[in-house]
């Protein structure tokens, strides 16, 4: 069976010294795709340079439901211009079950 993990933070500073052994492990449980969340803009660049490190990584654009306060029309363009730059940007948006709050 293949798996596909819809929903991925690789980027937080906990993985950056363990994203060779971390990709070991989810090769082994047999994932094969990665959708890797962004709940900023500001975050694009970095998750698109783990994408040229990971091609099995595609990712979403958009802003964490936390952060509405942060919403414009700005950041509206800016999301859907990140969305359509990148052929590997696969959705919109920035959800999850947030159980620590």
């Amino acid at each position: 069976m293949q798996l596909i993990d819809t929903h991925v933070h690789i980027n937080f500073d906990v993985f950056e010294s363990e994203l060779d052994q971390l990709r070991q492990r989810w090769l082994e449980a047999g994932v094969v795709r990665l959708v890797h969340s962004c709940v900023e803009p500001s975050e694009f660049t970095g998750i698109q340079a783990l994408a040229e490190r990971f091609p099995e990584l595609s990712f979403a654009v958009g802003l964490h439901p936390l952060d509405t306060e942060k919403w414009t029309s700005e950041t509206e363009n800016q999301i859907l211009t990140l969305a359509r730059s990148d052929a590997r940007v696969v959705a919109i948006g920035e959800t999850g079950l947030d159980f620590y709050k």
